[in-house]
């Protein structure tokens, strides 16, 4: 859970990024985050409008400059930098 609410974050600007930019940016292997992807492409959260660029539905993006998804029954906020303990 603690690298889907990662990479949850680095999208919540509303910006598209690839696998290999999320690993880097959550110090993860690629192959981890393709396996947190997975579910959140099936549920609908992450879509990928351009060829290997993954990003957040705007239908969840609430807030892009405060890095807020509103799932409609959880609200999240995903302030840039905070910790996954935060």
């Amino acid at each position: 859970m603690e690298k889907a609410c990662q990479i949850l974050r680095e999208l919540a600007d509303g910006g598209s990024l690839m696998v290999s930019e999320l690993a880097q940016r959550t110090g993860s292997d690629p192959s981890v985050i393709s396996r947190q992807i997975a579910p959140l492409r099936q549920a609908g959260i992450l879509i990928t409008p351009r060829n290997r660029l993954y990003e957040i539905a705007p239908q969840y993006l609430a807030d892009k400059t405060n890095r807020i998804v509103d799932f409609g029954w959880c609200l999240l906020r995903l302030s840039a930098g905070q910790s996954a303990n935060s």
